[in-house]
């Protein structure tokens, strides 16, 4: 018995670590609410609504490498750049959960 609901929950485990994806923005359209993320080699499209979850990382700790916080719609619009890496989950093809990971760096300015 402790065999067959180890291995389940390790069955269950290994789904959940499957439905997260990891990628990169490389297009944008506001207007259709559709994001393009290259995942690996390919890039795949994806919808998005105002319910998406968002969680934003980073901070102000050294190597950008803060607590992460939950997010807003806002800050999902503001981190929609290309080349803007994200962690995501997406079922039928629409984003569910979103995590900003490069969210907080500032590209060419000095540390203050």
């Amino acid at each position: 018995m402790r065999k067959l609901l180890g291995s389940m929950g390790l069955m269950l485990l290994m789904a959940g670590l499957l439905i997260a994806a990891e990628g990169t923005i490389s297009k944008v359209d506001l207007d259709k609410k559709t994001v393009t993320i290259k995942e690996g080699d390919k890039d795949n499209e994806y919808k998005f609504t105002e319910k998406v979850k968002v969680t934003v990382a980073g901070g102000k700790a050294k190597g950008g490498k803060g607590q992460a916080k939950e997010g807003t719609y806002a800050d999902f619009e503001k981190a929609l750049k290309v080349g803007e890496k994200l962690t995501f989950e997406a079922k039928d093809g629409v984003l569910t959960e979103v995590k900003i990971t490069g969210a907080g760096k500032k590209k060419g300015k000095a540390n203050e």
